[in-house]
């Protein structure tokens, strides 16, 4: 598997943690590699959420990517605590949008080439 791969394998991997650790129903995940970009999208009808969480969350997916760091980021992803997981997959993102009708959360973000 490419690098690149491996960096949509780790953002997808801990999207899918995070929603399991709101007790998310019925997750669906879904990956566009597209010659420019790839697009994850990640969706659950039942989930856990709070405003608060919502706040959190968007906070740190939309840091903004900075692609000197990927290859640290992607190593990082997996060894911390949630919050630090999440902030390295927004400098690994370069757009996150997140969509929140309880109980139901989906996220999108896209990864340009």
């Amino acid at each position: 598997m490419n690098r690149e791969m491996t960096k949509i394998s780790s953002i997808t991997k801990e999207l899918i943690n995070y929603f399991l650790m709101h007790d998310a129903k019925d997750i669906e995940l879904k990956i566009k590699v597209k010659e420019d970009k790839t697009e994850i999208n990640i969706h659950s009808e039942n989930i856990e959420f709070t405003e608060e969480d919502m706040e959190n969350i968007k906070s740190l997916l939309n840091v903004g990517r900075e692609i000197e760091n990927d290859e640290y980021y992607c190593q990082v992803i997996g060894v911390n605590s949630e919050g630090e997981e999440l902030s390295a997959i927004g400098v690994m993102v370069d757009e996150a949008k997140i969509k929140w009708n309880k109980p139901s959360l989906d996220i999108s973000l896209i990864r340009k080439r």
